[in-house]
């Protein structure tokens, strides 16, 4: 059963086939059938747990979720890597300021692409611009309300005009910019005082259809000089959708195996 970061779905048929007897081989054909399909009802249901559950972490969540039959009747369900199985059981509150400061990260974009993330000041203290993705469109938590406000903002484009900040900025030649598009100082929104839109053109290969897609980021300094407690990581108690799933797991076939041993 679920151990590790690993769903073992499997049933010992030998063991089954001494206590049926001679209905051995039609009934174990439909328990066959049955945990297949229970196998596959686990999967789908640590699925729908992460979808439902989970937001930011959830698409690193799911692409860590495998399911794979190791021989016949015998299946796994499995977690890959270290942080989908720390989504999975969770972890305690830390300050994230020494990770963030002991970076070796370069930056990928903008005049300073290519140099390190983490900058030294003049009095030698290690310091970074740490960058928030804020989301005008999403409904979840506070992010509706921070969104409407954002939705309100406008700026001057390349062409002198004034527009919606998050309308797509386009270049000279009417295509959309790429990368950094438009960014505003002294907005007067908490927590987005300083707000910079960047964008990306995709194709889409079988139709030629471009579509444009936008990502907010405000930032906050942190530097050896930050108190720790203002870099703390609340923690997480973990989803736990493993032996959430064992229990429904159990059960099911419990329920198979009594009502065919009758």
């Amino acid at each position: 059963m679920a151990k590790n970061g690993e769903f073992i779905i499997d049933i010992n048929y030998d063991e089954l086939k001494t206590k049926l007897g001679k209905a051995a081989d039609s009934t174990i054909a439909e328990i066959e059938s049955a945990v297949k399909g229970i196998a596959d009802a686990a999967y789908a249901n640590i699925v729908s747990i992460a979808q439902s559950k989970l937001k930011k972490t959830r698409l690193d969540y799911l692409k860590g979720l495998k399911f794979a039959t190791v021989r016949k009747n015998q299946y796994v369900i499995s977690l890959d890597g270290v942080f989908p199985n720390s989504i999975e059981d969770g972890w305690s509150p830390y300050s994230m300021k020494e990770k963030l400061l002991g970076s070796t990260k370069t930056v990928q974009a903008g005049s300073r692409a290519g140099q390190p993330w983490v900058q030294k000041g003049k009095k030698g203290q290690r310091y970074a611009h740490v960058p928030f993705e804020q989301q005008p469109f999403s409904k979840v938590g506070n992010a509706g309300d921070l969104g409407a406000l954002i939705k309100k903002l406008t700026t001057v484009n390349k062409k002198g005009k004034e527009q919606k900040f998050t309308s797509i900025f386009k270049d000279e030649f009417n295509k959309p910019i790429q990368g950094k598009a438009a960014s505003i100082r002294g907005t007067g929104i908490k927590y987005a005082e300083n707000i910079t839109k960047y964008q990306k053109t995709y194709v889409n290969q079988k139709t030629g259809k471009q579509t444009t897609s936008s990502v907010y980021l405000t930032f906050k300094t942190i530097s050896d000089l930050s108190p720790a407690e203002a870099w703390m990581n609340k923690g997480f108690a973990g989803l736990h959708a493993f032996d959430k799933t064992e229990k429904y797991v159990e059960e099911q076939i419990n329920i198979i195996l009594n009502s065919l041993m009758k």
